[in-house]
């Protein structure tokens, strides 16, 4: 248990001071964005201690830097930490697949389905390589696609379909519309949909409870695993936030994955496992992910993993709403797509041009083909 606790400290210490460091702040000035003392940022950038979940959260974002990702380095280090654009095939193939296997909510898995689905695919639409020119606009150019594909959607649903047939949340994509909106709005240059998690102190003691019951744990059996008193398991479980640290070691102790009741408190309404129909679709991903050219490979993982300044579940949202569009709806919005991205490069405005760059002539390639077909 010591050796667990002090590589983990220490792997805490080092992704919460490279977040710092590479955001060029001081730890004053961090300690003033999350409402702590210059010598407790100090303590925990020295292993001495760690946040809580929320102030961990508070620390990336203050940072710029996408939680989730940061997260996925604490938990999964052999796997996603020092993950890069100039990591090897075989490195990135791994983490792909690791994603879907092991953290992608059941959610996130019926719409990567849905999206990678020969069926539902059937013009043959260039899905990666259109989120990879997304992801490296700026946020008002963003905002502006994400709000067509929205407004074709709102149409199409309400001539149609019963939207409760399709693999889609529209409420959630319209809460990142919104953030995306408002950081346009206050010139931001990303956006985050994590504020439940700086502003609910409740979130972990919740967490805790049920992870704990799931399990069929008494408080007494968590306080023998911990070396705790049973005093001290209630209070954790009440009302006082617990660090990370403690968290991870709470999780090690019940022998389950702590990312699942992580989602769970972001997204109540998801459940935690997966049903045999979801499981399958898991499956059927990997098997996807495997057959996928290695450029492409690293475009997905780039989208699933990257800090190109929104977040990836609303990527997702978008797209997927995306494939249900009529094809001249379609063929308006990769209009769009194409002349904002080649606007931005030759403005160079382009996002992150270190990380993985979509295929554009593809893109384009598909767009005339499309065209094509509505002119018959």
């Amino acid at each position: 248990m010591y050796s667990y606790n002090s590589e983990r400290a220490d792997r805490c210490a080092e992704i919460l001071s490279i977040a710092r460091v590479g955001a060029k702040l001081s730890r004053r000035e961090l300690s003033e964005l999350i409402g702590v003392s210059e010598s407790t940022v100090k303590a925990w950038e020295s292993g001495q201690g760690s946040p809580s979940l929320p102030t961990v959260v508070k620390w990336f974002e203050g940072c710029g830097v996408n939680p989730f990702r940061s997260m996925l380095d604490l938990l999964w280090p052999e796997t996603f930490k020092g993950l890069t654009a100039k990591s090897t095939d075989g490195e990135i193939l791994k983490a792909a697949v690791t994603y879907v296997k092991d953290v992608a909510s059941a959610a996130e898995i019926r719409k990567l389905h849905h999206l990678f689905s020969q069926n539902t695919n059937r013009r043959n639409i260039p899905a990666l390589d259109i989120a990879c020119a997304y992801a490296h606009m700026s946020i008002s150019d963003r905002y502006r696609i994400a709000d067509l594909i929205e407004y074709s959607y709102s149409l199409f649903i309400e001539k149609k379909y019963d939207s409760d047939n399709l693999s889609t949340d529209r409420a959630a994509f319209l809460v990142a519309l919104d953030a995306a909106q408002d950081a346009v709005a206050k010139k931001k240059g990303s956006y985050t949909l994590l504020g439940k998690f700086t502003s609910d102190f409740d979130i972990c003691p919740k967490i805790l409870y049920k992870s704990r019951t799931d399990k069929g744990f008494s408080r007494r059996d968590m306080a023998k695993a911990l070396g705790k008193t049973e005093r001290t398991i209630k209070n954790w479980e009440e009302n006082h936030p617990t660090s990370i640290l403690e968290m991870c070691s709470w999780f090690n102790a019940l022998d389950v994955s702590m990312w699942p009741y992580l989602r769970n408190a972001i997204i109540p309404n998801e459940p935690i496992g997966f049903s045999e129909n979801e499981t399958k679709a898991k499956n059927d991903i990997i098997n996807y992910i495997n057959r996928l050219k290695p450029a492409d490979v690293r475009k997905l993982c780039f989208l699933l993993l990257g800090n190109y300044g929104s977040s990836w579940f609303s990527v997702l949202e978008m797209f997927n709403e995306f494939t249900y569009l009529e094809a001249d709806k379609q063929a308006v919005i990769l209009r769009l797509i194409l002349a904002s991205y080649y606007i931005a490069e030759h403005e160079g405005r382009l996002y992150g041009k270190d990380h993985i760059m979509p295929d554009m002539e593809y893109i384009a390639k598909n767009l005339q083909k499309e065209a094509s077909t509505l002119l018959r």
